[in-house]
């Protein structure tokens, strides 16, 4: 029975994929809260700049989620495949 500590590139490389997950979720939320304050400001003052910028912000949080899901390595079998 070989019970060998992991190589510490794995470990690294695990570490890495855990921590760009997590800043692209950090990421994702700002944006979010970004447009609702957007939308707020909007719906309060009127102007149509604001709103419109609110709704473009809204148009481009799904995009981003599917961009910087796809971007996070996934780890199978301690093997690096990117992500599809």
């Amino acid at each position: 029975m070989n019970l060998a500590a992991p190589s510490p590139a794995v470990s690294d490389q695990a570490q890495n994929s855990v921590l760009k997950r997590r800043v692209a979720l950090q990421s994702m939320l700002a944006a979010s809260c970004m447009t609702a304050l957007k939308l707020a400001a909007g719906l309060i003052s009127g102007p149509l700049g604001v709103l419109s910028d609110a709704a473009h912000s809204g148009l481009e949080s799904p995009r981003s989620r599917t961009v910087s899901s796809s971007m996070v390595p996934k780890f199978t079998e301690s093997r690096f495949i990117p992500s599809r």
